[in-house]
């Protein structure tokens, strides 16, 4: 635990940092100020035997800095929905009772920003590696699926044992951090490029409370972007 929380202390005054040298650096060399707004399909990479992937999708908007330069540093900020089946999770125990979920749908809603290095090669249709950070700053999500309640009643002494469906909140924690990388083409048209990049995000945090099992955002994504320069 105390190592996520350095690593997301790290992270953040990285990306502050970053910007902070980025915008100063662009003023120094009045280079042209690029943006890239993209769309994502999203695939979710945690299958084990207890977890089935789902798909999902995405939206950004990264500033990009030093865009004429073979490296460029790109800071923005983008929307995740990500989905995973779980088929039994915990519910959570008590003196006199117990609960088991299962067939459990976890859709997780993620707003965060990253902060990212491409590396740029060719002329004019380029290939471009990227490497960075990310930082989800809000988290939340649903959670669907079968719930069983057993236990005692100390009132009149008797046991149940009921079987409900239930749709309500995943109880995430609201932050979460990893790595991402991937690879792309940048696709010149005319002033402007078109995107195409296959990317990785790695989240390192257990989005929910370790009691009730695991529930990590990690996630290959297909991109479609714009870029526009000014």
């Amino acid at each position: 635990m105390k190592t996520r929380r350095v690593f997301f202390v790290l992270t953040c005054l990285i990306f502050v940092n970053s910007l902070l040298l980025a915008q100063e650096f662009d003023k120094k060399e009045k280079s042209t100020q690029s943006y890239e707004l993209t769309l994502s399909l999203n695939r979710t990479t945690v299958a084990d035997k207890n977890t089935q992937n789902r798909f999902g999708f995405g939206v950004g908007l990264y500033s990009v800095f030093f865009s004429q330069k073979r490296c460029n540093l790109i800071i923005g900020f983008e929307y995740s929905r990500n989905v995973q089946f779980k088929k039994h999770m915990s519910g959570g125990r008590s003196h006199f009772h117990s609960s088991s979920h299962s067939d459990v749908t976890y859709i997780i809603n993620s707003v965060g920003t990253p902060i990212c290095f491409r590396v740029n090669m060719g002329q004019k249709v380029k290939f471009f590696i990227d490497a960075g950070a990310f930082v989800d700053f809000f988290n939340a999500g649903r959670q669907t699926g079968t719930r069983k309640m057993f236990g005692y009643n100390p009132t009149d002494s008797t046991h149940y044992n009921t079987v409900s469906q239930f749709d309500d909140k995943g109880f995430l924690y609201k932050t979460n951090f990893g790595i991402l990388g991937g690879v792309g083409l940048r696709i010149p048209v005319k002033k402007h490029e078109i995107l195409l990049k296959g990317d990785y995000k790695w989240g390192i945090r257990n989005t929910i409370d370790d009691y009730y099992g695991e529930v990590y955002n990690r996630f290959w994504r297909f991109t479609i972007g714009f870029k526009a320069s000014f």
